[in-house]
């Protein structure tokens, strides 16, 4: 046991049984502290080893923390990682991984080649080996996912993307608890940008989507291309490609509509199956039910179109303008 330098390096702090037991002349400037911490290290400097079996396999690399019982433990060679929490990178962490940040419980606990990663929360990133560019902050979060051109992926909430496993995404960017996090996410759910408290919970397949607000998109799985701004906006299980839906609850029951367009609060919130619709304003054509299936309205304005059922082909301007067309066209 020591406090001092008794070792063969210069101005180590060293303590604990076995700790920095390797040291050489060529190895300066760590502290290693912990049972085994640092057991292996012969020639790295500047490296800040603390707790059980810490960074205990690792013999050479500069510019290391690792804090945590066995954190880093089983990495021989690297540079400027930092690894802090018990079981975080347990992984055999390769010279490639430079920079690595893993912070928590279990962090990144598999990683071993992939670089430029950072993971901080319990058990975030845990499986992942070899993907790249990867951030994932937040309990559980990303914690599932692993394979190698994985790459790019942002997810920030506890348990958001969290049911990804073998599948290469690409470029997402997930903010919010639960995002992304209920579906069976398959490979092609590439460039999803979602924002939100649950936000496109559901997402098996789509790609480049745009979900904004607590719920939006919840229950889409496949479409492509949609933009949901607001508070349980497109909710419904839209499964038409490139649906808009803007403002607080605006098109929450959309199904199957194609082409639809809607800007305002509880726009048509109720309509499921209406198609080419292009609908502006404070609850207009609000009183669409399920099931009415009305197309091809062009509706502007504060409660315009405010009792459409299943009429076609409408064109309302203005306030509260044809509001109390239900059938007609």
């Amino acid at each position: 046991i020591s406090l001092s330098n008794n070792d063969g390096g210069a101005s180590n702090t060293v303590f604990g049984y076995l700790a920095g037991a390797a040291l050489t002349t060529n190895g300066d400037n760590n502290v290693v502290i912990g049972d085994n911490a640092g057991n292996d290290l012969t020639t790295g400097d500047q490296n800040t080893i603390i707790g059980h079996q810490a960074g205990d396999a690792l013999v050479g690399g500069d510019d290391n923390t690792f804090i945590g019982q066995s954190a880093g433990g089983a990495t021989t060679a690297g540079t400027s990682m930092t690894i802090v929490g018990r079981n975080a990178g347990t992984g055999v962490l390769t010279t490639a991984a430079v920079g690595t940040v893993l912070v928590g419980f279990g962090s990144g606990a598999a990683l071993t080649s992939g670089v430029r990663n950072l993971a901080l929360g319990y058990t975030a990133m845990a499986a992942q080996t070899t993907g790249n560019d990867n951030i994932a902050i937040g309990w559980e979060a990303m914690n599932a996912l692993n394979a190698s051109a994985a790459n790019n992926n942002i997810a920030i909430g506890n348990y958001a993307l969290d049911d990804a496993t073998t599948v290469a995404i690409i470029n997402n960017t997930l903010i919010g608890n639960e995002v992304m996090s209920g579906g069976s996410v398959t490979a092609a759910a590439d460039g999803n940008t979602i924002v939100g408290f649950q936000g496109g919970t559901a997402i098996t397949s789509g790609h480049s989507n745009t979900f904004v607000g607590s719920n939006a998109g919840d229950a889409i799985t496949a479409a492509n291309l949609c933009v949901a701004i607001g508070n349980a906006a497109l909710s419904g299980a839209e499964t038409q490609n490139g649906t808009i839906a803007i403002g607080g609850a605006a098109g929450e029951s959309w199904t199957s509509g194609i082409g639809n367009v809607g800007v305002g609060a509880e726009v048509a919130k109720d309509m499921t199956t209406g198609a080419y619709n292009t609908i502006i304003g404070y609850k207009s054509m609000y009183l669409t039910q399920a099931g009415d299936a009305p197309d091809g309205n062009t509706i502007v304005g504060y409660q315009a179109g405010y009792a459409i059922r299943s009429g076609p082909n409408n064109t309302c301007i203005g306030k509260s303008a044809g509001d109390t067309i239900t059938t007609g066209d």
